[in-house]
């Protein structure tokens, strides 16, 4: 699951020349954990790569299951809709938030 949330990312930001520009100079350490995985990445220069879990402590966390979050990237499940249902917790400022919703988007 973490490879396939990093590949989505990385798209993301490969195809949206705008967004990618806005957050070129951000550097951001995000932890997914899934209850069976924790894996935590690096928002640097505009690309996502995995981290080594004990490098620095997450700028965001977010917990959620496997299942909700392959339906979220496979756009089955409304991102929004997980988030007031309890289905997926963020732990971060809401500008980092807002940047990772719209790296989901």
């Amino acid at each position: 699951m973490a490879l396939k949330l990093l590949l989505k990312i990385n798209e993301k930001l490969s195809e949206t020349q705008g967004f990618r520009e806005r957050i070129v100079s951000l550097d951001r350490y995000f932890l997914l954990d899934t209850g069976a995985n924790r894996t935590l990445f690096r928002l640097s220069e505009g690309v996502v790569v995995e981290a080594d879990i004990n490098s620095h402590p997450p700028d965001i966390t977010i917990t959620t299951t496997e299942e909700e979050l392959s339906g979220i990237m496979e756009k089955r499940i409304s991102p929004m809709e997980s988030y007031s249902k309890g289905r997926i917790k963020i732990k971060s400022s809401l500008m980092d938030k807002l940047l990772f919703s719209e790296l989901l988007a």
